[in-house]
């Protein structure tokens, strides 16, 4: 009868250090994408099954067999590992951290209902990967906080592998695409037919179960899949988002305006020489700048905003910037005063004021943009009849 207590140590100068192990071990796990879990089928060899998933792509396999005899569980999860290292995939055993070491898996899953992470990681053992079920947000953050390895979500579809349990449905998937913060696979009646919805939610790993393991050509079944997942549209980073919009963002040449910086100097230019020409003539229609400090204030803005002027038609980008923030204010003093405006007439000139100060600022980002943009070196640019390199 096989054994379920711990294999016999080896001497402490040849046992490999348990935390090199592990991180050996999450490191694949961030590399796996098609994981399968499976326990015996009725008229299927579980072994063949096995290595015709690896063949197909599996990267893990999970040993799920809840009826099973200690010995039973023992004797198939001990020739399962050893079928899946010899092809360098991982293998998880279901439920039961206490034959981890006796199988010589690489880890356990557990569920909501049965240990803690820190529980079935203190069975199991400082090497092994702990990975735990989640159904909604609020548990898969719990995971993270617990320190698992990696989390299921899901199931995504209801399924008969787990009986009562309802579905999550896409919503649950597309949240962890966005918030999880450990490595996590969606699970739950993903096949051939709901794959392409699972991975268009935000999937990037998949758990199957019966689309592998009752299939009549599990390697075919595998490839499907994992060709699936490897041709899914990719979610860019942020990073990579920002350097896609900066490769595409090229210097001014040599006479270019932007029309939107052109018309947002020349309002500017405009306003500033309006109220310049005012004080030249003594004129000022607001009885509360008639003081010496709203003469000096207007005189301030008004050079101001021709000097403003002046470097947004040169497209200076500390201008550039400038200008946003005086048309963001522009816009938040013309929403203000639109809220205390009584006469149509009014509100219609208000509205038009803030349409074009809308625009022009939206316009303006990429001008921005685009001032910021740094110049090709000379030495970058092959020379017109330079030969093909």
């Amino acid at each position: 009868m096989p054994s379920t207590q711990p294999r016999a140590a080896s001497t402490d100068d040849d046992a490999p250090d348990p935390r090199r192990v592990l991180a050996a071990r999450r490191l694949r796990l961030l590399e796996a994408d098609l994981y399968l879990v499976l326990g015996p089928v009725p008229g299927k060899d579980i072994d063949e099954t096995v290595r015709a998933a690896i063949a197909g792509g599996v990267d893990i396999v999970q040993l799920r067999w809840k009826d099973a005899s200690d010995e039973d569980l023992v004797a198939t999860g001990e020739r399962l590992a050893r079928l899946c290292h010899q092809h360098r995939v991982m293998f998880i055993i279901n439920d039961r951290p206490d034959l981890v070491d006796a199988i010589g898996a690489d880890g356990v899953h557990v569920g909501q209902d049965d240990f803690s992470v820190a529980e079935a990681r203190r069975i199991a053992g400082p090497a092994a990967i702990v990975g735990v079920s989640t159904h909604q947000a609020s548990e898969l953050e719990q995971a993270a906080e617990d320190g698992a390895d990696y989390a299921g979500v899901g199931p995504v579809h209801t399924t008969p592998t787990k009986p009562g349990r309802p579905a999550t449905g896409y919503r649950y998937v597309h949240h962890a695409s966005l918030h999880a913060e450990l490595p996590w696979f969606a699970i739950g009646g993903i096949d051939e037919t709901t794959v392409d919805r699972t991975l268009a939610s935000g999937a990037e790993r998949l758990v199957v179960v019966r689309a592998i393991a009752e299939a009549d050509d599990p390697k075919a079944a595998a490839e499907a899949l994992k060709t699936a997942i490897k041709e899914r549209p990719r979610r860019k980073s942020a990073e990579e988002a920002n350097a896609a919009i900066r490769s595409q963002l090229k210097p001014f040449g040599p006479g270019e305006r932007p029309p939107a910086a052109a018309l947002a100097a020349i309002l500017f230019a405009a306003v500033g020489l309006t109220n310049l020409l005012m004080l030249a003539i003594g004129y000022q229609p607001r009885e509360s700048l008639r003081t010496d400090a709203g003469t000096y204030g207007q005189a301030a803005f008004g050079v101001a905003a021709v000097i403003l002027a002046i470097f947004v038609w040169r497209l200076k980008a500390w201008a550039l910037l400038l200008l946003q923030v005086a048309l963001a204010v522009s816009a938040l003093a013309l929403f203000a005063s639109l809220l205390y405006t009584q006469r149509v007439g009014s509100a219609v000139l208000t509205l038009a004021a803030l349409g074009v100060v809308g625009w022009l600022f939206w316009k303006n980002v990429r001008v921005l943009a685009r001032a910021q943009a740094p110049a090709t070196p000379p030495g970058d640019a092959p020379p017109p009849d330079a030969p093909p390199t």
